[in-house]
């Protein structure tokens, strides 16, 4: 049988669909046009949209298991003349809802949706979340946040005996070819573009990890609706410098004080006001995130799905060589 990854053609995806090939399951993907690049020896490919439900049936067909991953991230501003996100909550909550009851219907006997460890909340300084959280009770409140938590909330109630949902909620993914964090991230440090480094930290998990535990889930592990999956934590000034030191620059020496990184985010209020376009993110939430050194707690996931937790600099290093940096 054949599992189908829905938005496979992302650097998630693509790393899904590699391992399921390595463990010799059949991998098709969807996406909403043909990829530029080739997915794969063996990875089928279909044209299909979540938000219309087109050519969801034909992609199900002689599926049993399916990975969501096509989610939307509007961020910092929100598409033209969107001002509430439902560009976001069309694709990430009533997208994954259609796609799973079609999936059901279908006879798929297992999903797997990737949702963000943004629908477990963000905490306080130095505080953590382990994993055991209910759905986003914690912190942040934007539409991104708002419709990742709906996300988890629509794919759960699709659930039934016979049909196993798993919400998976990766930290910050780093791998080859993401244009949404990790390369434009890349890519403004090749530019200098960071003297001083923001004094919070997160939780930092690479692509191939991310896909070890989604096939592993698929294979069978794991006893709970929700898995956070998390990796190495460090600080952003610490990140910068791996990322220098692959470009060959120097390091920021300095860590931003946080009055002028709130101030400097205000910048991003003003782009979206010259622009006519909504905030997907607030100023208040960017500078309050960057500020923050939050911790996610991988252990659940580690325990009961066997998730690897690779180095991440080994993960920044591929990444950085795969760019082409002008």
């Amino acid at each position: 049988m054949t599992t189908l990854i829905i938005g496979g053609t992302g650097f998630i995806g693509r790393a899904i669909a590699d391992e399921l090939r390595a463990r010799d399951r059949s991998a098709r993907v969807m996406s909403r046009s043909v990829p530029e690049s080739p997915l794969g020896d063996d990875v089928s490919h279909t044209v299909g949209d979540v938000t219309t439900g087109e050519g969801l049936a034909e992609a199900l067909v002689d599926c049993d298991g399916l990975v969501f991953v096509a989610g939307r991230e509007d961020l910092p501003l929100l598409p033209p003349g969107d001002r509430d996100g439902d560009a976001m909550f069309e694709a990430n909550v009533r997208g994954t809802s259609r796609t799973l009851v079609a999936a059901r219907e279908a006879g798929v006997r297992q999903a797997v949706v990737i949702t963000s460890c943004t629908a477990y909340g963000m905490v306080g300084d130095g505080e953590r979340l382990d994993g055991e959280e209910p759905v986003g009770v914690i912190g942040l409140r934007n539409p991104y946040v708002l419709s990742r938590v709906q996300q988890e909330l629509a794919a759960l109630e699709t659930a039934r005996p016979d049909f196993r949902v798993t919400c998976a909620a990766p930290t910050a993914v780093v791998g080859a070819g993401d244009d949404k964090f990790f390369g434009p991230l890349v890519h403004a440090i090749a530019r200098r573009a960071f003297p001083v480094a923001p004094r919070g930290g997160f939780n930092f998990i690479p692509a191939g990890d991310v896909a070890v535990g989604v096939a592993n889930l698929l294979g069978g592990a794991g006893v709970r609706p929700r898995y956070l999956f998390a990796g190495e934590n460090m600080t952003y000034k610490a990140l910068i410098e791996i990322v220098s030191e692959q470009l060959d620059q120097a390091p920021p020496r300095r860590v931003i004080e946080p009055g002028l990184l709130r101030a400097a985010s205000h910048g991003i209020t003003l782009m979206g006001l010259a622009t006519g376009r909504t905030l997907g993110m607030t100023a208040a939430n960017i500078s309050d995130r960057l500020n923050r050194h939050v911790y996610y707690d991988p252990r659940l996931a580690v325990t009961e799905l066997d998730l690897p937790q690779s180095p991440v600099r080994e993960a920044i290093a591929e990444a950085v060589r795969s760019m082409q940096l002008t």
